[in-house]
């Protein structure tokens, strides 16, 4: 099977990988982090990946940053990095599936953390 290089992939779908893996969570936690601040804690749970793809480079730094500025406010970030995996060949499907997973272990320690 041949795998395509950087040069390969079409801007649209560039463009449409940035809008699921990074500009996604990205959305979700600024809609979020209000909330969290307003309870002086929470905790995000980011996928991203050890692959070294340029897009979780993206997603690490704005995750690493929004640590360092809110940690004093009692906002953690928690960035999950599983090894090589086996998906389908299509990566947006991949991508939503880690996106989906991401939001609901979010959305579930919000909730979880509401309860005390």
């Amino acid at each position: 099977m041949h795998k395509s290089t950087t040069l390969d992939v079409p801007e649209a779908s560039l463009k449409a990988t940035l809008d699921v893996n990074v500009i996604g969570p990205i959305s979700l936690t600024r809609l979020l982090l209000p909330h969290m601040l307003k309870r002086g804690k929470g905790h995000f749970v980011v996928m991203s990946s050890a692959a070294g793809q340029a897009v979780y480079f993206s997603l690490n730094g704005y995750f690493h940053s929004l640590r360092s500025e809110f940690y004093q406010k009692g906002i953690m970030v928690t960035i999950v990095c599983p090894g090589p995996i086996e998906t389908s060949n299509t990566p947006c499907q991949s991508a939503v599936k880690e996106i989906t997973f991401s939001s609901l272990v979010l959305v579930s320690k919000i909730r979880k953390n509401d309860r005390k």
